[in-house]
């Protein structure tokens, strides 16, 4: 038999119905709120992409060249020459020369005059004893010191000056020279500047004769102090 539910109870009820209804709608609000329309990102090919950075032109700079960000600015750097290769200076040559280097235009003048002699060398005049002077005669009259002061070709005469003239030293004392163990013996060197040639002779004063003549290719002797006043 139907039982009559109590007023208090129904109103009960009303209000708890009531109050799902209201959660309910309220949820269903809050999901639409959150809820946001996706944006579609704009797709970028691989070749728009390659138009935009900058591509390397060696694995070596693929490697250290920075990406192109909001941050970072790639600057390529070009090398360019400074100056236009294989352009000299032009030689300053004093329009004086006489005036300004008188000991140079000097030395020439004896140079010239020495390769019109027969026998082209410049010998030393300046400071030299008596024993000096007969042992550069003596080597001056040997065909073995003076065989390249000229062109074996043409027979031009090529620039030939006597750089120093010494008594010998023992290292230059060798079977062939060991009479000058016990007698006077000079040592004669000369310069030749076209095959950049020194030619050393040894000179026995007592018997007057030229021991020895060797050659040093490529070789300079010592400079005499009057060409070293000429080059200051």
């Amino acid at each position: 038999m139907f039982q009559p539910v109590p007023v208090p109870t129904l109103i009960i009820r009303s209000v708890a119905a009531l109050v799902l209804l209201l959660m309910a709608a309220c949820g269903n609000s809050a999901r639409t709120d959150v809820a946001t329309t996706a944006v579609p990102t704009p797709a970028t090919s691989a070749s728009a992409t390659a138009a935009v950075l900058p591509t390397p032109s060696s694995a070596a700079e693929a490697r250290v060249a920075p990406s192109a960000t909001p941050e970072t600015v790639v600057v390529q750097r070009v090398q360019r020459a400074t100056s236009e290769p294989g352009i000299l200076a032009a030689r300053a040559t004093p329009v004086n020369v006489a005036g300004k280097l008188p000991l140079l235009t000097a030395h020439m003048e004896q140079v010239r005059a020495a390769m019109a002699q027969p026998i082209p060398v410049l010998p030393l005049t300046e400071g030299l004893d008596a024993q000096q002077i007969m042992a550069q005669q003596l080597v001056l009259g040997d065909p073995r010191f003076v065989a390249e002061t000229r062109d074996p070709q043409s027979g031009v005469p090529l620039r030939n000056e006597i750089f120093g003239i010494y008594p010998i030293r023992p290292s230059d004392i060798t079977e062939e020279t060991a009479l000058c163990a016990t007698t006077a013996c000079y040592r004669v060197e000369l310069y030749n500047y076209a095959y950049n040639l020194s030619t050393i002779a040894v000179v026995n004063l007592i018997e007057k004769r030229v021991l020895t003549v060797s050659r040093l290719l490529e070789t300079q002797p010592d400079i005499p102090p009057h060409l070293t006043a000429v080059a200051q």
